[in-house]
């Protein structure tokens, strides 16, 4: 787990960002805890060593586990709390997304654009997920926030709303 401070950021993207959805309104965020958050995507023996099975569709001990809805993650934090005695649960979207920027102000944690030298993504041409931790970390020494599978959140999407606000929470 890796230590998150307490900060502000502009969340959403900026109009003249290139791939930026419509209603991405950028607008400032406050989050007011600092909280941890996994260093990694979960991988599939971690998932396979809690759940007894593997879903995952391309195999392999380091890669992330895919195929596993929002129900079976939860599943997976409720085992994980109950053998741990831990508090973990999922990430806001504004949590995530803070996480993910890292204290940067640009489309991405590396920069206005991202390459396949930064991240598994579409471009890459890989097709498929790779081990986690194959690429540099961002600058809270996170790995994967841009690239290789998508990361399920604890709050639902939503439109962004304009203006700022702290600590949000999407729809129930």
């Amino acid at each position: 787990m890796v230590f998150i401070p307490a900060g502000k950021f502009k969340m959403g993207s900026p109009e003249t960002e290139k791939v930026r959805q419509k209603n991405e309104f950028q607008h400032d965020v406050v989050i007011t805890k600092s909280f941890l958050i996994g260093k990694y995507e979960v991988t599939q023996e971690q998932w396979e060593a809690l759940m007894g099975k593997n879903p995952s569709i391309n195999v392999g001990p380091k890669l992330p586990v895919t195929n596993v809805s929002w129900t079976e993650c939860q599943a997976f934090i409720a085992v994980l709390n109950l053998k741990t005695k831990g508090r973990y649960l999922l990430p806001t979207e504004s949590e995530w997304e803070y996480a993910c920027r890292a204290g940067t102000n640009t489309s991405t944690a590396f920069g206005e654009t991202i390459t396949s030298k930064d991240a598994n993504y579409d471009e890459s041409k890989i097709d498929k997920p790779v081990p986690v931790g194959r690429y540099k970390a961002n600058a809270f020494g996170l790995y994967d926030m841009h690239d290789n599978v998508w990361e399920w959140c604890s709050d639902w999407y939503a439109t962004y709303l304009e203006g700022s606000l702290v600590d949000p929470v999407g729809p129930n």
